[in-house]
């Protein structure tokens, strides 16, 4: 007896597009079709994910100062090395199709869901802020967080 805790997800079938305007080249005659360009934004819906990049940040400060405790020099170059793979730890997820990716690249994401609500014409239900801003927030908030700890230590 098999229990299935979730009904696999069957997305609406993509929407083909006439020009992939990624890869073709700006036509220079004056053509009669159109290509409307259509903010993906209202029809995400995208949570930001900070939480290994600041795990990181800490990790690196704590690598850092422990380098210098103990005065090795090889612990302070990889931790100032990997401190500069932080931003690729700064992600968005997709609440529709599940997927996670780097939250510069969260723009223009568009899943078969938001294919579905520009089809449709019909945006999320809640609004709220785009990945970047909470992106934005989260650090905001972590950084204050810091001030204050580096304050009452």
């Amino acid at each position: 007896m098999a229990i299935h805790w979730r009904r696999p997800i069957n997305p609406p079938p993509l929407i083909a597009a006439a020009v992939d305007l990624e890869w073709e080249a700006p036509r220079a005659t004056g053509s009669s079709t159109r290509v409307l360009a259509v903010s993906l934004l209202p029809y995400q819906r995208l949570i930001a994910n900070p939480f290994l990049a600041v795990l990181a940040v800490v990790s690196s400060a704590e690598a850092i100062r422990y380098s210098f405790r103990i005065q090795k020099v090889e612990i302070l170059f990889t931790a100032i090395c990997g401190s500069f793979l932080i931003p690729f730890l700064l992600q968005y997820h997709c609440l529709d199709c599940g997927s996670t990716g780097l939250v510069w690249r969260s723009s223009r994401h568009s899943c078969a869901f938001v294919q579905a609500r520009i089809q449709a014409g019909r945006a999320r239900l809640v609004r709220g802020p785009s990945a970047t801003a909470q992106m934005k927030l989260w650090l905001l908030g972590f950084g204050a967080a810091g001030l204050l700890a580096w304050i009452m230590h």
